[in-house]
């Protein structure tokens, strides 16, 4: 693994690519018909978005997903979620593009406001019966890639050489040119929309839960100091009416975001003031125990291969081996050779991280930071 901050984003950006994957796998296995529901508001969303832009290519500053990630996560506040019911479109408008752009766009963004409404109590009854997205948003829960799509991409992606002014920044930084994570790097060859909004969904964090710390983004809530709203800024709010068990976690929770959101906000650490300072810094170097699905970036096309094998067994008679045996086949032609055992053992892990009923595994662990919490319906009681 790289110590590079932008290659540790990329990993970090991979793990939960990974951890949303095999979780949504869970969600839409055991709770098909709210999955369905789900992944039906992202797409109906996707397309009033899709055809309000137009030819106003430059209100959403990337792409269609993007867009689409903004107003889930928007969908996302009980605060917001009652302004929708009253009408209150400014109010929505606002969170979504920000004040900069709600005048001038404000009429484009009517149908997808008109179309979120109109589910809003459907987004409101699935957060209150299950604790996923207390750690987990909307768009991650509803954007699955099918594990043959998203092995294909990532063979592919590796073997596309990035733009020449991407390799010239990456080389004006220092930053290693590493092919497993162009993945993230390239967007025009043609994937389709269950890929990019798997991709896009991958960017976001995971939540941080706990009942007595509190992590802060003025770009979700405002925030007041001396009645003053807060612009580009996060906070950690301790309740000091009991002591802050969950601070390791916390931590590792703030440093991430303080490094994406740092290169989000000036686009390359070289343009950051004091940033060698702050990469000198205790709080950055510290080490806090973490669950990974890969140590290495060899071990991420096993585990993209591992989805695909758990995809096509559970979408024929659900025998691993003999989907094992199609891939392996499959792959002989290729230059990514790989045996029948060794795609039937990384399906083995897939399973069982899936199929997992009564008790909180890895995964659960990795992304809750708790011994006790099984993903999936509230009211669940995890063993520990």
């Amino acid at each position: 693994m790289s110590n590079h901050v932008h290659i540790q984003n990329l990993q970090s950006r991979f793990q939960r690519l990974l951890f949303q994957q095999h979780l949504v796998r869970r969600f839409r296995t055991e709770h098909p018909i709210d999955f369905n529901a789900l992944r039906s508001i992202r797409d109906g969303l996707f397309d009033a978005i899709d055809s309000s832009a137009g030819d106003h290519n430059d209100l959403w500053p990337g792409d269609v997903q993007g867009a689409l990630a903004s107003w889930m996560t928007v969908a996302e506040s009980s605060s917001a979620r009652k302004a929708m019911r009253e009408g209150n479109t400014q109010e929505i408008y606002r969170r979504v593009g920000g004040e900069s752009r709600l005048l001038h766009w404000g009429p484009t963004l009517r149908p997808a406001f008109d179309f979120l409404t109109q589910h809003v109590e459907t987004v409101e009854e699935m957060t209150a019966r299950f604790n996923y997205f207390d750690y987990c948003s909307l768009m991650a829960l509803a954007s699955v890639c099918e594990g043959r799509e998203l092995s294909e991409a990532f063979e592919q992606a590796c073997e596309t050489p990035l733009s020449e002014t991407q390799a010239k920044d990456l080389e004006r930084q220092k930053i290693p040119n590493m092919r497993e994570y162009h993945l993230f790097q390239i967007t025009s060859l043609g994937w389709s929309r269950d890929l990019r909004c798997t991709l896009q969904a991958s960017a976001g964090r995971e939540r941080f839960t706990s009942s007595s710390l509190h992590l802060l983004d003025s770009r979700v809530a405002p925030v007041l100091l001396g009645d003053e709203p807060q612009r580009d800024a996060l906070y950690l709010r301790i309740d000091l009416s009991q002591a802050p068990a969950d601070i390791d976690q916390a931590l590792l929770y703030l440093r991430g975001a303080v490094c994406e959101r740092l290169i989000e906000l000036h686009g390359a650490v070289w343009r950051i003031p004091q940033w060698e300072a702050f990469m000198r810094t205790k709080f950055v170097k510290a080490q806090f125990p973490k669950t990974s699905l890969f140590q290495s970036h060899e071990q991420i096309g096993p585990i993209l291969r591992g989805l695909w094998c758990w995809d096509l067994a559970e979408s024929g008679n659900g025998n691993s081996d003999d989907a094992a045996k199609q891939i392996s086949a499959i792959l002989k032609a290729t230059k990514e050779p790989r045996t029948k055992q060794a795609i039937s053992n990384q399906w083995k892990i897939v399973e069982k991280i899936v199929r997992l009923r009564s008790s909180a595994g890895e995964l659960d662990k990795a992304i809750t930071g708790r011994l006790d919490v099984r993903l999936g319906l509230r009211g669940q009681q995890a063993a520990a």
